[in-house]
């Protein structure tokens, strides 16, 4: 990994989870500070430059339609960012389903990922 491409990585990260109009300002600003001006259209790459770039070491992962994540957005953003990549309307709603009287059973909370205290009783 080149020097400085974890410090990159962690700024690109902090980044994603900024309010959309925070990341704006902050293009905006840099776009001014290095007197250029930034393409108005979404620029999208193709598999063959996607398979370039990748040889060359640009690593890619899953991401929303403007790289936000997705967890850090609210109801209203995150639908957008969704519709934006499917190409049609969604709807949000979370159902939790859980096992009866389960965080008395150590059997369910295994199963459910939790490690047991061995002083538990």
């Amino acid at each position: 990994m080149p020097a400085g491409s974890a410090d990159a990585d962690a700024l690109i990260e902090r980044c994603k989870a900024q309010a959309q109009d925070r990341i704006d300002a902050l293009l905006a600003a840099w776009a001014r500070q290095l007197d250029t001006t930034l393409p108005r259209d979404r620029q999208v790459i193709n598999w063959a430059e996607a398979q370039e770039m990748s040889a060359a070491g640009v690593s890619f992962g899953s991401h929303s339609a403007t790289h936000r994540i997705l967890t850090h957005l609210d109801r209203a953003e995150a639908r957008k960012e969704i519709e934006e990549m499917g190409g049609r309307k969604v709807f949000l709603e979370l159902r939790v389903k859980v096992l009866k009287d389960w965080r008395n059973d150590e059997n369910a909370l295994r199963r459910l990922g939790y490690k047991m205290d061995k002083k538990r009783k």
